[in-house]
């Protein structure tokens, strides 16, 4: 049986190279380390660690994003005219049938007698709307529970404050509250 002497120290020469192409490749080995800011080049600069805080930074990067543009969107209430319906403040509506978009922005004043209390004057509440209609500019309105001033008309709809929670309490003192408005809203 014959052998092919010529066959496996050709293949050796292939996978080695020179010393002049071992050279070669050390100086690019030496160049992409330098391009990258691996440490030990000739550039010496950032070192393995400013590598790696790259990679995590772009990481870190990735996942804000992904999970920015997962993040839960909130439903929308959709009020039906005639019919009583709450909205917490910061919060939208939109009425069914028009297109018309009532915000409560805020609660301004809040005098309304405390029900652990036994008060001479009921008191008042102010709470701000916006009212946003396709192509007009937006209107804002003050409501109360004062008879002449607790509803507005905007266009062919008039908004009414029914109602407003959490009543004070006088053991709440001044605290921050989280305030939601029942409103009716009816086509003229």
């Amino acid at each position: 049986m014959q052998t092919h002497r010529g066959f496996m120290p050709r293949l050796r020469q292939l996978r080695r190279p020179s010393w002049s192409g071992r050279l070669r490749l050390g100086h690019l080995l030496t160049a992409r380390r330098a391009r990258w800011g691996v440490r030990g080049t000739r550039y010496g600069v950032g070192g393995r660690s400013a590598l790696k805080s790259g990679r995590a930074l772009i990481s870190a990067g990735a996942i804000v994003a992904v999970l920015s543009s997962c993040a839960a969107v909130e439903p929308t209430i959709v009020a039906e005219p005639g019919v009583a319906f709450s909205l917490a403040v910061g919060k939208t509506a939109v009425i069914n049938g028009s297109g018309t978009r009532i915000t409560f922005n805020e609660v301004r004043n809040d005098s309304r007698c405390p029900v652990d209390v036994t008060c001479v004057w009921a008191g008042d509440a102010e709470v701000v709307v916006t009212i946003s209609r396709n192509g007009s500019p937006d209107d804002t309105r003050i409501l109360s529970f004062a008879p002449t001033k607790n509803e507005t008309t905007s266009g062919d709809l008039r908004i009414r404050l029914a109602d407003l929670a959490p009543v004070p309490r006088q053991s709440d003192g001044n605290a921050p509250r989280a305030y939601v408005a029942q409103l009716v809203v009816n086509r003229t």
